[in-house]
């Protein structure tokens, strides 16, 4: 096949704060908030066959690596962007505002 089994690791340049989906939002009304910010992401590390997850996610102004039973707070936000991003999770900004936890939602 054309991937040969073989798990691909570029690294993908993505926003942390700011991703504009306006172009992509079709209804009008929607258009004036389409502005999205990384609240969390899925990283796994590996082959296809096997290996390790492990994920970011944003608590506040803090983010956390969270691998196994070990969390940390991670002091440089530009750590988050890594080959092993494997899925990113996007919250609507007007919904990021400081103070608003997920179970405020």
């Amino acid at each position: 096949g054309l991937l040969k089994n073989k798990k691909n690791d570029s690294l993908v340049v993505f926003p942390i704060q700011n991703l504009d989906i306006t172009k992509y939002v079709v209804e009008e009304n929607s258009r004036k908030d389409s502005l999205y910010d990384l609240c969390a992401i899925s990283q796994h590390y590996g082959s296809l066959s096997s290996g390790h997850y492990t994920a970011f996610c944003k608590n506040g102004e803090e983010w956390y690596n969270f691998d196994d039973e070990k969390v940390k707070v991670v002091p440089n936000v530009n750590q988050i962007i890594s080959k092993g991003a494997y899925i990113l999770i996007f919250r609507k900004k007007s919904l990021c505002q400081v103070g608003t936890q997920l179970t405020d939602i």
